[in-house]
């Protein structure tokens, strides 16, 4: 089997596919595409905020997922004040 191939199980059962043909992309990919640093999309994705399944010590993402959180407030939220 090809290294392009991945194998996963899944609830006892074995999925069998292409990465490349999905059109998956790493958190390198996905960070210069919403203009952060991989850091960020990995805080994105432990926060739950962008799906990504972990292959390896790898994540792989959707790239149509980026739009959850392209529309994002940037910067840290302002602090309440007592």
């Amino acid at each position: 089997m090809p290294d392009s191939f991945v194998k996963e199980i899944i609830g006892g059962q074995e999925f069998c596919y292409n990465c490349f043909q999905m059109n998956l992309i790493g958190t390198a990919e996905a960070a210069q595409r919403l203009g952060v640093s991989p850091d960020r999309v990995r805080a994105l994705i432990k926060a739950e905020r962008l799906p990504a399944k972990k292959l390896g010590r790898d994540y792989v993402i959707n790239p149509k997922d980026l739009a959850l959180v392209k529309n994002r407030k940037p910067g840290r939220p302002k602090k309440r004040r007592k």
